[in-house]
């Protein structure tokens, strides 16, 4: 009877150990991210996306239209008599194709303080790549003539994001940007919608 108990106390051990391994297992790594989300920009019109990578990484990808506009004092303008300036003035409108990687760091913070992470609320830092075509419209002065802007860039960026009530979005982001044009200090901003997703955070 002894050695019935025995083996039967030696093959429930093993499920015993499982069974307490899996709970005190630690527990899945939480993700703050809704799992893809877009958007349209009305302030720089166009069409932006963001996919989950990892807990707090996306890559972001955006169309979206941009301008050039150059102005110039084609004449001296003597003292006294500004309205005989004559100005040349040349304007363009182009695309802008970009996709980037974008890592959010105060996520943590934010829900501490009770501040909403909805749709990827947060501060991030990204590194993007960007590629600006040949302008499509120009109106031009040969006396202004417009830069020559397309071709590959590549920005280092820190951004502020959050979508506010009824999906009102703003994204402001500051860096640095190499390309055709050198080296640069770089900003830009944009408002716009945020589509509705069920999978959303709070």
């Amino acid at each position: 009877m002894k050695k019935c108990f025995y083996l039967l106390s030696l093959s429930v051990l093993p499920f015993l150990c499982q069974a307490q391994e899996i709970q005190e297992a630690p527990p899945a790594p939480t993700s703050y991210l809704v799992p893809s989300t877009w958007r349209v920009t009305f302030l720089g019109p166009g069409v932006h996306n963001e996919i989950r990578l990892g807990q707090k990484t996306t890559l972001a990808s955006a169309i979206s239209f941009a301008y050039d506009a150059r102005v110039a004092d084609t004449r001296a303008v003597p003292v006294g008599d500004p309205s005989r300036s004559d100005l040349a003035q040349s304007f363009g409108l182009l695309t802008v194709v970009r996709t980037g990687v974008r890592y959010f760091y105060n996520f943590e913070r934010r829900l501490q303080k009770q501040k909403s992470i909805r749709y990827n609320s947060g501060n991030y830092i990204s590194l993007q790549a960007k590629y600006k075509t040949p302008s499509f419209w120009k109106k031009e002065d040969v006396r202004a003539p417009l830069r020559r802007l397309d071709g590959m860039y590549v920005n280092a960026l820190w951004g502020f994001q959050r979508t506010y009530r009824r999906n009102f979005y703003l994204n402001l982001t500051l860096g640095i940007e190499v390309g055709r044009t050198g080296l640069l200090p770089i900003n830009d901003f944009h408002l716009g919608y945020t589509f509705p997703n069920r999978k959303a955070n709070q």
